[in-house]
């Protein structure tokens, strides 16, 4: 890193005494960007990003619109826009990415050699708003342009093609889970494969192509069974973490997975140790998550699910009670770190409740039991009728309005109980 900053620190000193009208000014500004870009991958400083967010944007205001360097710095732009958007989950940095990348291949030449790129990170950010918004059409835009990057490409030999199989993979995964076939999820692991086999041992993007491929094969082994597909999602998870340094801003991504996976096997085989280790990588992903961070919630929420597990697995004794608190705590935070409108945020208060509620049998605080039922009360209201999901928070919650009953605390609680199971069952059999 101190060469590169170094290069930072000299290249800022030769832009203070450029002016604006010298011809390479724009340009320089955009080698700049980039080297901010890369050391921001490497340390996820803010600081860098927004400096190449502004020299990308002050170098398109210096150049005319048919100057063939224009697409550079729109492509620029647009990456720097995506990467903010990351961060602090502003769709409208990622609206402003996607238009600054469009404008990138309306400009440039169809035999342009850097025109597949531009299809690969436009693909990219379509694939995450169709994530965010739910629109099936942008997913099914971002795969066409995620196929005509592959096909522009058509060069397994080049550095890029395993960048951009690994973002067609993760893409028709996303198209798996939304209501499509195996055969988009087989296509999507074979592509995550390749990504791997053409990604050379000591390149930075080998962690990333494996932690996705990971999660394609578990996604496999959750539809299909194959205890093969899991170990091999673990080993390839667990090579993420391997490749990664501490201090690196996937490491809390790569920990997470990992952690998913490790505990996944502990519920399929019961091996305490995978469940230990998965709570050590869970921990790692909560501690190197930026405050701020969207995933901070997601990664306190897994934590958590990992600390319960593992209070049952150890016979809800006295010393497990520890791992039980702790868990509640995280799903404390998970909530107060979620937005109201997120639809994450009925699970969590699900399992917030969950908690509470094993807590309660614990220590038999009646304030327990009552927080149990209000966040319970949280995951029934801000979840649709005829979610799948609705009947299982419905029936937590009336098992915590049942003990309340017995305890002889609220007789409306009977009444609650029965309407709300009533409705629920109306509404998961129209």
């Amino acid at each position: 890193m101190d060469g590169l900053d170094e290069w930072i620190k000299v290249k800022r000193e030769e832009l203070a005494v450029l002016p604006e009208n010298y011809t390479d000014t724009a340009m320089e500004m955009n080698i700049l960007a980039n080297a901010l870009q890369i050391r921001f991958e490497k340390t996820g400083s803010m600081e860098d990003l927004e400096e190449s967010i502004k020299l990308e944007g002050k170098a398109i205001e210096l150049t005319s619109n048919n100057s063939p360097e224009m697409p550079i710095y729109h492509c620029g732009l647009g990456i720097g826009l995506q990467w903010r958007f990351d961060r602090t989950g502003c769709l409208e940095d990622l609206n402003k990415s996607i238009e600054s990348t469009w404008a990138a291949i309306d400009s440039t030449p169809e035999d342009d050699p850097n025109i597949a790129a531009y299809f690969d990170i436009l693909g990219t950010a379509l694939h995450i708003r169709s994530r965010w918004t739910g629109s099936k059409q942008d997913l099914d835009r971002s795969i066409e342009m995620l196929r005509k990057a592959i096909v522009d490409m058509d060069d397994d030999d080049d550095p890029n093609m395993a960048v951009f199989a690994n973002n067609l993979g993760i893409a028709l995964h996303t198209m798996f889970e939304q209501g499509g076939s195996i055969g988009n999820l087989n296509e999507s692991i074979e592509l995550r494969q390749k990504a791997v086999t053409l990604t050379a041992d000591d390149h930075s993007m080998l962690a990333t192509c494996a932690s996705n491929l990971g999660n394609g094969l578990q996604a496999r082994f959750e539809r299909e069974g194959s205890m093969q597909d899991l170990r091999e999602s673990i080993i390839m998870r667990k090579l993420a973490v391997e490749l990664t340094p501490q201090e690196h801003r996937n490491m809390a991504t790569f920990a997470n997975n990992f952690g998913n996976g490790l505990q996944r096997r502990f519920e399929v085989e019961g091996s305490i140790q995978d469940l230990d280790y998965s709570i050590k990588m869970k921990k790692i992903a909560v501690e190197q998550t930026s405050w701020g961070d969207p995933d901070l919630a997601m990664h306190a929420n897994n934590l958590a699910i990992g600390l319960y597990w593992r209070f049952i697995a150890l016979g809800k004794g006295v010393g497990s009670l520890e791992d039980l608190t702790e868990a509640i705590e995280h799903w404390r935070n998970a909530i107060a770190w979620t937005h109201p409108d997120d639809p994450n945020l009925a699970a969590y208060a699900n399992n917030f409740g969950t908690g509470l509620q094993a807590q309660f049998e614990q220590t038999a605080r009646l304030l327990d039991l009552n927080e149990a039922i209000d966040a319970g009360r949280k995951a029934v209201a801000m979840t649709p009728k005829g979610h799948p999901s609705l009947l299982i928070y419905a029936r937590n919650l009336a098992r915590a309005l049942d003990v309340r009953i017995t305890r002889g605390q609220s007789q409306a609680d009977l009444h609650e109980i029965c309407t709300d199971q009533l409705e629920n069952h109306r509404a998961n059999t129209r």
